[in-house]
């Protein structure tokens, strides 16, 4: 552990990923697999940026599964003359269909970004609805909108983003168009644009949108009180859940150095969420600041639960390494498997891809050793595991505490803690997977849902700040 401690400045603003659904990486996951959604790169859809009316356009053409026809076309040209090589066929497809309009009688506007009322009036346009007939306003398409469940899960943000366009794409699959008696979706399988194998695997993943242990909700600075320091622990995690930059404790007055040397007592207990610590107060301010480093597993899942919060290159990468192995070794069991199962499925795959890293290199006490490297410390191993556990929607904690090893030898040790049928257990992956490296495939189940206190006679931890396991599986 590494507790700096330095000045620290900090700024309460808010901004508009707070409102961003966690659900919509996953939508955009699901549109991919289907062919309804390209990216800038693997899993890279660009979330964050406005997209523009040729873009929107494209989007609604592959949506309606008329991406071929569309690219067929041979009819008329398109008046406008501003419209990009690569959008010319979707835009006078689109233009001689009665879907778009240009901004002008000669320009399309190609590379404007698109509001949400106009992306709402293509998807209403493309699900049958008519402007022209009366069915809804271009001036207020949402009330139309919202009745047939287009606007569901969704919370406007300041700008149209294509996180928006994503979700509102989606909900279109599952909205009846106008004079049908079924989904779009249905439609699109009947026809053969979509095959059904592909609508299962795609389905498949709403099982991953739901974490119980956090909603990544992110904020640049979150605020917490406490008077008394028996509070500080539950408060302080809570704020954690939530990946702020910044973390201003409010305090009583002169108790400055007593809340900070209780927050380095503790700390241990978070290594789940950050492993460094920057922290800052003024004598007698009633104020401690403090500004983790988050571990990159944690970091890993905040992205995929929130592809808006601010993260490096290397986490969306990481990420998509851990979401890649979840859709390949998980995702079918956990369809179709027991909570006991699915644990046993997480500890048996890790313990055959992974090897314990002797020489303790860069990052193996974290998801990137583990995934680039396959070998990992104890922290790599639990990091791994909590991943794919909450990615497969199981309750999981981190624990970090002391361990006896085979030698005798106290020392410092990570491993996990899961609920299966409603019980919490431990977990230790690591004493589970023989340092030999043999290659066998040699898996052991000595450290596989046990209770406190099987696992305390060589293992020992805060207690209080993790949940009871009051037996062993049997």
């Amino acid at each position: 552990m590494i507790l700096l401690f330095v000045l620290v400045t900090s700024s309460a603003t808010a901004t508009f990923a707070e409102s961003v659904s966690g659900n919509i990486y996953i939508r955009a996951e699901q549109l991919n697999q289907l062919g309804l959604l390209q990216g800038t790169g693997s899993h890279n859809y660009d979330l964050k940026r406005s997209p523009t009316r040729a873009e929107s356009v494209a989007m609604l053409i592959r949506l309606t599964g008329n991406e071929e026809e569309a690219l067929r076309y041979k009819g008329s040209a398109s008046p406008f003359y501003d419209v990009p090589v690569w959008a010319d066929k979707y835009i006078s497809y689109a233009y001689q269909n009665g879907l778009t309009k240009g901004v002008s009688k000669s320009q399309f506007g190609s590379s404007l970004v698109i509001n949400s009322n106009q992306y709402i009036t293509l998807l209403l346009r493309a699900l049958g609805y008519s402007d022209d007939e009366g069915d809804f306003s271009y001036a207020d398409p949402r009330n139309l909108a919202a009745g047939i469940g287009l606007l569901d899960s969704w919370n406007e943000n300041p700008e149209f983003l294509r996180a928006d366009m994503v979700l509102l794409s989606y909900n279109a699959l599952l909205t009846t168009p106008k004079g049908s008696d079924a989904p779009l979706f249905e439609s699109l399988l009947k026809s053969g644009i979509l095959s059904e194998e592909d609508w299962e695997r795609a389905f498949a993943l709403n099982d991953i949108v739901i974490v119980p242990r956090s909603n990544y909700e992110w904020k640049k600075t979150a605020s917490i009180t406490v008077s008394e320091k028996g509070e500080l622990h539950g408060i302080f995690r809570k704020a954690l859940e939530k990946i702020p930059a910044v973390i201003d404790v409010n305090i009583p007055a002169g108790k400055e150095s007593e809340y900070r040397d209780f927050v380095k007592s503790t700390f241990d207990s978070l290594f789940g969420f950050a492993k460094e610590f920057k922290i800052s107060f003024y004598n007698r301010s009633g104020m401690i600041s403090l500004i983790p480093k988050y571990s990159k597993g944690y970091s890993c899942m905040a992205y995929l639960k929130n592809p808006t919060v601010p993260v490096s290159d290397e986490i969306k990468t990481l990420a998509m390494k851990g979401f890649d192995i979840f859709k390949e070794e998980l995702l079918y069991k956990k369809y179709n498997a027991t909570e006991y199962e699915l644990v046993k499925a997480i500890h048996d795959y890790i313990v055959n891809a992974l090897e314990y890293d002797l020489h303790n290199r860069p990052g193996a006490d974290d998801i990137d050793g583990a995934l680039n490297a396959g070998k990992a410390t104890c922290g790599g191993y639990s990091a791994l595991f909590q991943f794919l556990a909450e990615l497969s929607g199981l309750e999981a904690e981190t624990v970090y505490g002391r361990a006896r090893n085979a030698n005798g030898v106290i020392e410092n040790h990570a491993w996990n803690m899961v609920k299966v049928g409603g019980a919490w257990y431990h977990m230790d992956v690591t004493w589970d997977d023989p340092i030999t490296n043999t290659k066998e495939g040699v898996i052991r189940y000595t450290y596989f849902l046990l209770g406190d206190d099987d696992i305390s006679k060589d293992h020992t931890w805060s207690r209080n700040f993790y949940p009871q396991a009051p037996s062993s599986w049997r």
